[in-house]
Protein backbone atom coordinates (compact mmCIF):
# COMPACT_ATOMS: atom_id res chain seq x y z
CA UNK A 1 0.00 0.00 0.00
CA UNK A 2 1.31 3.45 -0.93
CA UNK A 3 2.38 5.68 1.96
CA UNK A 4 2.07 8.83 -0.13
CA UNK A 5 -0.14 11.62 1.16
CA UNK A 6 -3.40 12.32 -0.66
CA UNK A 7 -3.87 15.30 -2.97
CA UNK A 8 -7.26 16.87 -3.66
CA UNK A 9 -7.85 19.18 -6.62
CA UNK A 10 -10.69 21.67 -6.24
CA UNK A 11 -11.84 24.23 -8.81
CA UNK A 12 -13.90 27.31 -8.04
CA UNK A 13 -12.30 28.00 -4.65
CA UNK A 14 -13.01 31.74 -4.79
CA UNK A 15 -16.14 31.35 -2.65
CA UNK A 16 -19.05 29.10 -1.74
CA UNK A 17 -18.66 25.33 -1.71
CA UNK A 18 -15.16 25.43 -3.22
CA UNK A 19 -13.87 27.79 -0.55
CA UNK A 20 -15.47 25.73 2.22
CA UNK A 21 -14.08 22.51 0.73
CA UNK A 22 -10.56 23.92 1.02
CA UNK A 23 -11.20 24.79 4.66
CA UNK A 24 -12.53 21.28 5.34
CA UNK A 25 -9.60 19.62 3.56
CA UNK A 26 -7.08 21.76 5.46
CA UNK A 27 -8.70 20.80 8.77
CA UNK A 28 -8.28 17.16 7.75
CA UNK A 29 -4.59 17.71 6.95
CA UNK A 30 -4.90 17.06 3.20
CA UNK A 31 -2.79 18.38 0.34
CA UNK A 32 -4.78 20.71 -1.90
CA UNK A 33 -4.39 22.27 -5.32
CA UNK A 34 -7.08 24.90 -5.69
CA UNK A 35 -8.13 26.69 -8.84
CA UNK A 36 -9.50 30.22 -8.60
CA UNK A 37 -10.72 32.76 -11.14
CA UNK A 38 -10.79 36.13 -9.36
CA UNK A 39 -9.94 35.68 -5.70
CA UNK A 40 -7.38 33.25 -4.34
CA UNK A 41 -8.16 31.17 -1.26
CA UNK A 42 -6.28 32.62 1.77
CA UNK A 43 -3.75 29.92 2.59
CA UNK A 44 -3.77 28.50 6.10
CA UNK A 45 -1.22 25.78 5.45
CA UNK A 46 1.38 26.95 2.94
CA UNK A 47 3.10 23.57 3.10
CA UNK A 48 0.06 21.67 1.86
CA UNK A 49 -2.25 24.14 0.10
CA UNK A 50 -1.35 25.46 -3.35
CA UNK A 51 -3.48 27.69 -5.54
CA UNK A 52 -3.39 28.80 -9.16
CA UNK A 53 -5.60 30.97 -11.33
CA UNK A 54 -7.59 29.05 -13.93
CA UNK A 55 -10.13 30.28 -16.44
CA UNK A 56 -12.05 27.24 -17.66
CA UNK A 57 -12.92 29.03 -20.90
CA UNK A 58 -9.23 29.23 -21.87
CA UNK A 59 -7.54 26.00 -22.99
CA UNK A 60 -4.04 27.28 -22.22
CA UNK A 61 -5.09 28.14 -18.66
CA UNK A 62 -6.26 24.57 -18.15
CA UNK A 63 -3.03 23.17 -19.62
CA UNK A 64 -0.94 25.35 -17.28
CA UNK A 65 -3.07 24.31 -14.31
CA UNK A 66 -2.51 20.63 -15.14
CA UNK A 67 1.24 21.27 -15.39
CA UNK A 68 1.07 22.92 -11.96
CA UNK A 69 -0.69 19.85 -10.54
CA UNK A 70 1.97 17.55 -12.00
CA UNK A 71 4.70 19.71 -10.46
CA UNK A 72 3.07 19.51 -7.01
CA UNK A 73 2.67 15.74 -7.31
CA UNK A 74 6.33 15.35 -8.22
CA UNK A 75 7.86 17.77 -5.71
CA UNK A 76 5.62 16.91 -2.76
CA UNK A 77 5.53 13.15 -3.45
CA UNK A 78 1.74 12.96 -3.18
CA UNK A 79 -0.86 10.84 -4.96
CA UNK A 80 -3.98 12.24 -6.58
CA UNK A 81 -6.96 11.19 -4.48
CA UNK A 82 -9.74 13.27 -6.02
CA UNK A 83 -10.56 15.84 -8.67
CA UNK A 84 -13.49 17.95 -7.50
CA UNK A 85 -14.97 19.85 -10.44
CA UNK A 86 -16.76 22.60 -8.55
CA UNK A 87 -16.34 25.75 -10.65
CA UNK A 88 -19.47 26.95 -12.37
CA UNK A 89 -21.57 29.93 -13.38
CA UNK A 90 -25.32 30.47 -13.69
CA UNK A 91 -26.98 32.49 -16.45
CA UNK A 92 -30.71 33.14 -16.31
CA UNK A 93 -33.38 34.51 -18.62
CA UNK A 94 -36.25 33.43 -20.85
CA UNK A 95 -35.62 31.23 -23.87
CA UNK A 96 -37.56 33.69 -26.03
CA UNK A 97 -35.23 36.55 -25.14
CA UNK A 98 -31.83 34.98 -24.39
CA UNK A 99 -29.03 35.34 -26.93
CA UNK A 100 -27.38 32.07 -27.99
CA UNK A 101 -24.03 33.38 -26.72
CA UNK A 102 -25.37 33.16 -23.17
CA UNK A 103 -25.78 29.41 -23.63
CA UNK A 104 -22.25 29.10 -25.00
CA UNK A 105 -20.89 31.12 -22.08
CA UNK A 106 -22.58 28.83 -19.55
CA UNK A 107 -21.47 25.66 -21.34
CA UNK A 108 -17.85 26.81 -21.70
CA UNK A 109 -17.43 26.86 -17.92
CA UNK A 110 -19.90 24.29 -16.62
CA UNK A 111 -19.34 21.69 -19.31
CA UNK A 112 -16.54 22.11 -21.87
CA UNK A 113 -13.95 23.48 -19.44
CA UNK A 114 -14.81 20.83 -16.87
CA UNK A 115 -14.67 18.05 -19.48
CA UNK A 116 -11.29 19.21 -20.80
CA UNK A 117 -9.75 19.51 -17.33
CA UNK A 118 -10.99 16.01 -16.46
CA UNK A 119 -9.64 14.66 -19.75
CA UNK A 120 -6.19 16.15 -19.08
CA UNK A 121 -6.01 14.81 -15.53
CA UNK A 122 -7.50 11.40 -16.27
CA UNK A 123 -4.15 9.58 -16.73
CA UNK A 124 -3.09 10.69 -13.24
CA UNK A 125 -6.48 9.75 -11.77
CA UNK A 126 -6.40 6.32 -13.44
CA UNK A 127 -2.86 5.69 -12.22
CA UNK A 128 -3.93 6.14 -8.58
CA UNK A 129 -7.47 4.73 -8.95
CA UNK A 130 -8.73 8.07 -7.76
CA UNK A 131 -12.11 9.76 -7.68
CA UNK A 132 -13.80 12.31 -9.92
CA UNK A 133 -16.41 14.39 -8.13
CA UNK A 134 -18.60 16.54 -10.36
CA UNK A 135 -20.57 19.23 -8.59
CA UNK A 136 -23.74 19.38 -10.65
CA UNK A 137 -27.04 20.77 -9.37
CA UNK A 138 -30.59 19.74 -8.64
CA UNK A 139 -31.25 21.88 -11.74
CA UNK A 140 -29.39 19.17 -13.64
CA UNK A 141 -32.33 16.87 -12.90
CA UNK A 142 -35.23 19.34 -12.66
CA UNK A 143 -34.98 22.33 -15.01
CA UNK A 144 -36.69 25.44 -13.59
CA UNK A 145 -38.08 28.27 -15.73
CA UNK A 146 -35.65 31.12 -16.51
CA UNK A 147 -32.65 28.80 -16.19
CA UNK A 148 -32.26 27.12 -19.61
CA UNK A 149 -28.52 27.87 -20.08
CA UNK A 150 -27.60 26.80 -16.55
CA UNK A 151 -29.88 23.76 -16.33
CA UNK A 152 -28.89 22.54 -19.81
CA UNK A 153 -25.19 22.71 -18.92
CA UNK A 154 -25.82 20.73 -15.73
CA UNK A 155 -27.90 18.12 -17.58
CA UNK A 156 -24.93 17.73 -19.95
CA UNK A 157 -22.55 17.35 -17.00
CA UNK A 158 -24.80 14.63 -15.56
CA UNK A 159 -24.64 12.69 -18.85
CA UNK A 160 -20.86 13.13 -19.07
CA UNK A 161 -20.55 11.82 -15.52
CA UNK A 162 -22.60 8.72 -16.36
CA UNK A 163 -20.42 7.90 -19.38
CA UNK A 164 -17.21 8.60 -17.45
CA UNK A 165 -18.32 6.39 -14.55
CA UNK A 166 -19.08 3.47 -16.86
CA UNK A 167 -15.83 3.82 -18.78
CA UNK A 168 -13.74 4.15 -15.61
CA UNK A 169 -15.37 1.38 -13.56
CA UNK A 170 -13.15 -1.38 -15.05
CA UNK A 171 -9.99 0.51 -14.02
CA UNK A 172 -11.14 1.27 -10.47
CA UNK A 173 -11.84 5.00 -10.80
CA UNK A 174 -14.95 6.20 -8.96
CA UNK A 175 -17.17 8.97 -10.36
CA UNK A 176 -19.58 10.74 -8.03
CA UNK A 177 -22.15 13.40 -8.89
CA UNK A 178 -23.10 15.88 -6.19
CA UNK A 179 -26.44 17.59 -6.77
CA UNK A 180 -26.76 20.60 -4.47
CA UNK A 181 -30.22 22.00 -3.90
CA UNK A 182 -30.42 25.38 -2.22
CA UNK A 183 -26.94 26.24 -0.94
CA UNK A 184 -26.19 29.76 0.32
CA UNK A 185 -23.43 30.72 -2.13
CA UNK A 186 -22.62 33.99 -4.00
CA UNK A 187 -23.89 32.50 -7.28
CA UNK A 188 -27.44 33.53 -6.32
CA UNK A 189 -26.57 37.19 -5.71
CA UNK A 190 -24.85 37.29 -9.09
CA UNK A 191 -28.08 36.13 -10.73
CA UNK A 192 -30.01 38.80 -8.84
CA UNK A 193 -27.67 41.58 -9.98
CA UNK A 194 -28.23 40.86 -13.68
CA UNK A 195 -30.04 43.47 -15.77
CA UNK A 196 -33.17 41.69 -16.99
CA UNK A 197 -34.46 44.59 -19.07
CA UNK A 198 -33.93 42.47 -22.21
CA UNK A 199 -36.80 40.20 -21.14
CA UNK A 200 -40.27 40.85 -22.52
CA UNK A 201 -42.40 42.51 -19.83
CA UNK A 202 -45.06 39.80 -20.16
CA UNK A 203 -42.70 37.67 -18.05
CA UNK A 204 -42.40 40.22 -15.22
CA UNK A 205 -44.49 38.30 -12.69
CA UNK A 206 -42.75 35.02 -13.46
CA UNK A 207 -39.36 36.74 -13.28
CA UNK A 208 -40.21 38.15 -9.84
CA UNK A 209 -41.29 34.71 -8.64
CA UNK A 210 -38.09 33.20 -10.06
CA UNK A 211 -35.97 35.68 -8.12
CA UNK A 212 -38.04 35.10 -4.99
CA UNK A 213 -38.30 31.31 -5.04
CA UNK A 214 -35.16 30.21 -6.86
CA UNK A 215 -32.66 32.94 -5.99
CA UNK A 216 -33.80 34.01 -2.53
CA UNK A 217 -34.40 30.35 -1.75
CA UNK A 218 -30.78 29.68 -2.61
CA UNK A 219 -29.55 32.48 -0.38
CA UNK A 220 -31.52 31.00 2.52
CA UNK A 221 -30.30 27.50 1.80
CA UNK A 222 -27.85 25.14 3.41
CA UNK A 223 -24.55 26.59 4.59
CA UNK A 224 -21.63 25.89 2.19
CA UNK A 225 -19.60 24.77 5.22
CA UNK A 226 -22.12 22.02 5.96
CA UNK A 227 -22.26 21.09 2.27
CA UNK A 228 -18.45 20.85 2.12
CA UNK A 229 -18.31 18.56 5.16
CA UNK A 230 -20.94 16.30 3.62
CA UNK A 231 -19.00 16.12 0.34
CA UNK A 232 -15.77 15.28 2.18
CA UNK A 233 -17.50 12.42 4.03
CA UNK A 234 -18.92 11.11 0.76
CA UNK A 235 -15.47 11.03 -0.84
CA UNK A 236 -14.16 8.93 2.05
CA UNK A 237 -16.76 6.18 1.49
CA UNK A 238 -15.43 2.87 0.18
CA UNK A 239 -18.49 2.25 -1.97
CA UNK A 240 -20.15 5.61 -2.63
CA UNK A 241 -23.40 5.99 -4.50
CA UNK A 242 -23.31 7.45 -7.99
CA UNK A 243 -25.33 10.52 -6.96
CA UNK A 244 -25.99 12.49 -3.80
CA UNK A 245 -28.47 15.31 -3.28
CA UNK A 246 -27.24 17.86 -0.76
CA UNK A 247 -29.93 20.21 0.51
CA UNK A 248 -31.98 21.14 3.55
CA UNK A 249 -34.70 18.67 2.55
CA UNK A 250 -33.20 15.73 0.68
CA UNK A 251 -36.40 13.66 0.84
CA UNK A 252 -38.55 16.38 -0.73
CA UNK A 253 -35.97 17.08 -3.44
CA UNK A 254 -35.71 13.35 -4.18
CA UNK A 255 -39.48 13.15 -4.57
CA UNK A 256 -39.41 16.01 -7.09
CA UNK A 257 -37.07 13.98 -9.30
CA UNK A 258 -39.32 10.92 -9.43
CA UNK A 259 -42.56 12.91 -9.67
CA UNK A 260 -44.54 12.42 -12.93
CA UNK A 261 -43.59 15.28 -15.31
CA UNK A 262 -47.17 16.50 -15.75
CA UNK A 263 -47.62 16.90 -12.00
CA UNK A 264 -44.24 18.60 -11.65
CA UNK A 265 -45.10 20.96 -14.53
CA UNK A 266 -48.36 21.88 -12.82
CA UNK A 267 -46.63 22.64 -9.51
CA UNK A 268 -43.94 24.71 -11.23
CA UNK A 269 -46.58 26.71 -13.14
CA UNK A 270 -48.30 27.47 -9.84
CA UNK A 271 -45.10 28.28 -7.97
CA UNK A 272 -43.81 30.68 -10.63
CA UNK A 273 -47.26 32.15 -11.45
CA UNK A 274 -46.78 31.37 -15.12
CA UNK A 275 -49.66 33.18 -16.80
CA UNK A 276 -48.92 35.55 -19.64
Amino acid sequence: MSSKKELYIVTGIDSGIGYSLCETLEKNDKFIVGGFLNESYPLQNKEKTFTKKIDLTIKKDIDLFVDFVKEIIQTKKVKLKALINNAGIAIAGTIENLDIEKYRQNFEVNYFGTVYLTHKLLPLIMKEKGIVVNISSLAGRIAPPFAAPYASSKFALEAFSDVLRREMKPVGVKVIVIEPGSIATPIWNKIKQVDYSFINNKYDTTKDMFLKNFVDGGNNGLSPDIAAKKIFKIIQKKNPNTRYIISQNVLLDSLKIIMPPKILDYLIMKLFKMKY
